[in-house]
């Protein structure tokens, strides 16, 4: 019995041995199979996504060009005198509708002689003298002549 137990003590023994030396090749084969592939001396390539190609489409191009709208430049005159009378008509034997201040604002719509066709700073339109008016000569030229 002695050598039987013996024997197997020893079969034990040696394949323990080889156990214990697999163990570190079985756990190379671990490690071996986490790194990345070697190189290959045939060149690879990689693997792209597919795209889908896309048809351009024709942009339509506008048939007519928008036009510019031109915006009126108001001709501006400031009351000079203390306040102006607002008349009528172009004349002092026109009815008086309201006064403006001294500084105030004024439209230049057209002018009649010594006259301009205002509008006031709070909309009526009427008729000032130009001697109690200051207007810039540039301007008083562009002020167009009233229509009789």
């Amino acid at each position: 019995m002695t050598t039987l137990l013996g024997a197997t003590v020893v079969r034990f023994a040696r394949n323990l041995t080889l156990v214990m030396a697999l163990i570190p090749l079985w756990s190379c084969g671990i490690i071996v199979s986490t790194l990345p592939p070697s190189p290959s001396p045939f060149p690879t390539l990689a693997r792209l996504p597919t795209v889908t190609p896309i048809t351009p489409t024709r942009v339509q191009t506008p048939t007519s060009l928008p036009t510019s709208t031109v915006t009126s430049i108001f001709l501006i005159g400031i009351v000079a005198t203390e306040a102006a009378n607002v008349r009528d008509g172009p004349g002092l034997n026109f009815v008086v509708l309201t006064k403006v201040g001294a500084g105030d604002e004024v439209k230049l719509r057209s002018r009649q002689d010594d006259w301009y066709q205002v509008v006031t700073p709070d909309q009526t339109e009427g008729w000032v003298s130009a001697q109690v008016l200051e207007v810039n000569p540039e301007v008083a030229n562009a002020v167009p002549l009233a229509t009789p």
